[in-house]
């Protein structure tokens, strides 16, 4: 096997480890397996993410009908394939990095930005196919919006499948399909901006300047395995305006080794300060921060670099 078949094989037995569709294979090679339990090992940590539209359909099996950064919560069993990679390769440091098939993949990093508890990379993200079989226990299972079956996914597809039932597919986790009103059952909302510091374990701050038409329009509470949300570590708020498309995402979280986070994608990062604290721009539409014991993540579309400082400094 050569090495581009290698590296092939590498992206597919992630991806399908992520997808929970592991396979059994005759192809064995100590470097290679160590390699993948390493990143197998990494896939299951906390790696949220900010993914454009490409690293969806990479992954196609994201939290298909979120916006970006809506999914930057909780801990992800979904990871793309190359970012699973890469990120790993980030964290293994000099002993992964020393072996011929970890510098081949690790070529894919072209920049990386460490801040306390947050770490950013830009990585190279091939074009992948033009489509993507779906999976064999997910046959006849999955169906377009005038009820036919879907038998690959698609970019022109991917945002809008649904069950049998007619029932809209949020994601798919562990190769289950999990419908739009599964996921929201597992989120508790908050409408009423004076609650928001009701139900966590840290105090949450919300923005004392926004621009113009903009208010807070809910927040959402992330449930445990139990349906519980108090005491919670994580917060997400978003912040809308009736004569702009574009949502203003805050994601608020209690800095910990629990809650830590990596972000991956094509977009340009580069570190700036925020109130005298390092911080990663990315994208010139998102801000990620630490900051008195919290991570901040902000995402605004549409407005300058400037304007989306000074909305995150007001964050005090």
């Amino acid at each position: 096997m050569n090495k581009k078949d290698i590296e092939n094989k590498f992206s597919s037995d992630i991806e399908d480890y992520i997808d929970g569709l592991e396979k059994i294979d005759n192809y064995k090679d100590e470097e290679y397996d160590e390699l993948l339990s390493f990143v197998k090992f990494y896939a299951n940590k906390d790696f949220s993410k900010k993914i454009n539209k490409d690293y969806i359909y990479e992954k196609c099996l994201k939290n298909i009908n979120k916006k970006k950064g809506e999914n930057n919560m909780k801990k992800s069993d979904i990871l793309m394939k190359v970012a699973a990679a890469s990120v790993a390769f980030v964290v293994a440091g000099a002993a992964f990095m020393q072996t011929s098939f970890a510098k081949d993949l690790s070529d894919k990093i072209l920049k990386q930005i460490s801040i306390g508890r947050i770490n950013a990379v830009k990585v190279q993200v091939g074009k992948g196919n033009k489509s993507k079989e779906v999976p064999e226990n997910l046959k006849g299972k999955i169906f377009d919006k005038n009820g036919k079956v879907v038998t690959k996914i698609t970019k022109e597809n991917c945002k809008d499948l649904y069950t049998k039932n007619g029932e809209k597919i949020s994601d798919f986790t562990n190769g289950k399909i999990v419908t739009v009103k599964e996921r929201e059952a597992q989120t508790y909302t908050i409408t009423n901006v004076n609650d928001v510091n009701k139900y966590t374990c840290f105090k949450v701050i919300l923005p004392s300047y926004l621009p113009s038409g903009y208010k807070f329009d809910y927040a959402k509470l992330y449930k445990d395995k139990n349906g519980n949300f108090n005491n919670n570590k994580y917060i997400t708020m978003y912040f809308k305006n009736p004569k702009n498309p574009n949502v203003m995402f805050l994601q608020e979280r209690l800095s910990c080794e629990e809650t830590k986070y990596t972000m991956g994608g094509e977009d340009d990062i580069k570190k700036i300060k925020i109130n005298n604290v390092d911080a990663v721009l990315s994208g010139n539409e998102s801000i990620d921060w630490e900051y008195n014991k919290s991570l901040y993540s902000l995402i605004l579309k549409g407005i300058s670099v400037n304007e989306l400082e000074k909305i995150a400094e007001s964050i005090k």
